[in-house]
């Protein structure tokens, strides 16, 4: 939260707080259609930021930009491809890596994003998220292009949206930092 110090200047908020809180105002915005067709609101937003408006493409990655570019990142920190999730599992931002690194000692942070990976049928990263808080053998998550529930993508709705989960560490791909 922004508060006037001593100075009359006013401190602001981490970067990575920043990334939590607007990814937090986006929190239960959901498809107004069919899956990834009929998006409307906010998430129409995500798709023109990333530049793929009127495009029905998942757009988990979309969001994930979207919550860093409200925040105040520089695009240079940010994937080239971000709408494309595998691109936020890779680079000098990732810091944990599933199978080169242990999880024993892991510590989540808020703000930190992180991959899932598919190794039954795609055989690469199909999800990206944003870490709000570590809680020991989880983390607690937000998510675009998700379903309420967690671990499963369809809502009672049919409609995927932003939404709080909690993970398994043991089930994400790869943990990293975007902010700088």
């Amino acid at each position: 939260m922004l508060f006037l110090n001593t100075f009359n200047c006013f401190s602001q908020e981490s970067l990575r707080e920043k990334i939590i809180i607007e990814a937090l105002k986006t929190e239960g915005a959901q498809e107004s259609g069919r899956n990834n067709t009929d998006r409307g609101g906010i998430i129409d937003e995500m798709h023109v930021l990333a530049g793929f408006a009127n495009q029905p493409n998942p757009w988990c990655g979309m969001a994930v930009y979207y919550w860093h570019i409200k925040a105040g990142v520089d695009k240079k920190n940010l994937p080239s491809s971000p709408a494309w999730s595998p691109s936020w599992g890779s680079g000098k931002n990732v810091y944990y890596k599933k199978n080169r690194n242990s999880l024993r000692n892991l510590v989540a942070q808020s703000g930190d994003t992180f991959t899932l990976y598919d190794d039954k049928s795609l055989k690469r990263i199909f999800h990206v998220g944003l870490v709000l808080r570590d809680l020991g053998s989880s983390v607690e998550t937000i998510e675009g292009n998700t379903g309420a529930i967690a671990y499963t993508r369809e809502t009672t709705t049919g409609r995927d949206g932003v939404f709080k989960k909690w993970r398994k560490k043991s089930s994400l791909y790869t943990l990293g930092y975007f902010g700088g």
